[in-house]
């Protein structure tokens, strides 16, 4: 598959910056390559991010794929995952391929591995099939006197290759909220960041490090423009677990045999729940009903936490339950994605289309599954299909515009981007949005557009609308 790379070097990355103050206000924060022989000041009156991109980032090639480790340092181990989301939040634009922060954590306490041993990170990038990784510490401070507040955050991160533990970026960078605030970034706002705040000491300190995040993540070199994965494998969510405090046998023990199904999902729908309850509780489900949908369910709850082997035991056993029962085929075609068996996930989707011949996210996998194959033909036809059955489909949109650009069809490839992120702006995928903007800005390097620089514009202006929508 034809991908381009980037042909501006590390200090260009900075430009993605020029987006970016449309929407953000505060102090001018000035941004220091110390691969380029730049020096920071030492008086701190302004915040500065240092950063150095390594060659051996461009040598042999620039990374396709890049996963953030747990992070290290003096927060607790809560607030370090928040950091570590919204770090990943602010690296999705970038155009590399992203590893599902659960996908990351299960497979490191599934084989025993150390992230501080060289050797265990390289067989890390192995299982992951990912050639770099983030790691790093991070900080957090907070005073409060009275009416003045101040809330600190900082972080020292660097990228290693997965393969050699090379050096290939590294970045360091503190800041700061006090009195009065900084913004939450569109991508932090759609990101539901401020969800995890349980008071107003933590809100700051999200805003804190969703500035933080920002900020870093951009002096990361965006190499790559490549099909968009989200739909055809979904998300998956980090999060703390919270123990449901109740006794199951008890429980069971004071609801009618009739009745104990419903009142199962019931408990798993809406109980705080650890791994290893669930687990307990659709076993009982699943013993007592023998559904495919329960299956497929306890499939998603092992998906979501990264367990892919497991999930795809149980998208089996579901489809194995009631092969006429579309959404298990396609669970199955899409954790088949995620196992990197993309002929196996084609045969999946194309028995979940033939029970759903209506369902358009089932022909945009299809389309993405063909694209990394190499199949253009077959992908694009796909892709079509899927816009058919929903116009708004920005996926397919956005797949489409990478197959037009990798093509050299630029005309068509603008017209798409834009579609694309028009669709995108309506599902509130702010990161996406962000990622077209990025794509337009390279392809109007590539070749100028008129087009293409007024739809850059009209995005920002949509942009702009969307956050402050957000926060009437």
């Amino acid at each position: 598959m034809k991908q381009r790379l980037n042909q501006y070097q590390p200090h260009g990355v900075v430009t993605v910056l020029a987006l970016l103050t449309l929407f953000l206000g505060g102090c001018s924060t000035r941004y220091v390559n110390q691969g380029a022989g730049e020096e920071g000041a030492s008086s701190g009156l302004s915040p500065q991010v240092l950063y150095q991109v390594h060659d051996a980032f461009y040598q042999p090639t620039p990374p396709r794929c890049v996963a953030i480790l747990p992070l290290q340092g003096e927060m607790e181990p809560r607030k370090r995952e928040l950091v570590r989301r919204t770090l990943y939040a602010h690296l999705s634009p970038r155009g590399f391929r992203d590893i599902e922060i659960p996908r990351v954590d299960h497979l490191i306490e599934q084989n025993g591995l150390d992230m501080s041993v060289a050797a265990d990170r390289t067989a890390l990038g192995e299982l992951l099939h990912c050639d770099a990784l983030i790691m790093g510490d991070v900080s957090r401070d907070s005073a409060f006197y009275g009416v003045y507040s101040k809330v600190e955050a900082g972080a020292k991160l660097r990228m290693v290759r997965s393969s050699d533990d090379a050096l290939l970026w590294d970045s360091e960078h503190h800041a700061t909220l006090q009195d009065g605030g900084l913004p939450l970034s569109p991508i932090g706002l759609a990101a539901g960041l401020f969800d995890a705040a349980r008071n107003m000491e933590e809100e700051q300190g999200l805003r804190v490090v969703d500035d933080l995040a920002r900020r870093m993540m951009s002096t990361i070199p965006e190499v790559q423009m490549a099909f968009s994965e989200d739909e055809a494998v979904g998300s998956l969510f980090s999060s703390m677990e919270q123990r449901w405090d109740g006794d199951l046998e008890s429980w069971l023990a004071s609801v009618p045999e009739a009745s104990q199904q419903n009142r199962l999902r019931e408990l798993l729908a809406n109980r705080p729940l650890t791994e290893s309850q669930q687990e307990e509780i659709y076993q009982r489900l699943t013993t007592r009903s023998g559904k495919a949908r329960d299956y497929r369910n306890w499939g998603e709850s092992r998906y979501q936490r990264g367990d892919y082997e497991g999930a795809l035991d149980l998208y089996t056993l579901a489809t194995g339950t009631d092969a006429g029962d579309a959404e298990s085929w396609f669970q199955q075609g899409r954790v088949l994605i995620q196992l990197d068996r993309l002929e196996d996930a084609d045969q999946s989707l194309v028995k979940a289309i033939a029970h759903n011949p209506d369902q358009d996210g089932y022909y945009a996998a299809l389309g993405y599954i063909n694209s990394q194959r190499g199949d253009v033909a077959r992908a694009r036809a796909a892709y079509q299909m899927a816009l058919k059955r929903n116009p708004e489909n920005g996926f397919a949109w956005y797949n489409l515009a990478v197959s037009d650009y990798n093509e050299g069809n630029l005309k068509d490839a603008t017209e798409q981007f834009y579609s694309a992120a028009q669709f995108y702006l309506k599902q509130g995928r702010l990161d996406r949005v962000e990622q077209v903007m990025l794509d337009l800005e390279d392809l109007n390097q590539q070749k100028q557009s008129r087009v293409a620089t007024g739809y850059i514009a009209s995005l920002k202006r949509s942009v702009d609308e969307w956050v402050s929508q957000q926060k009437q």
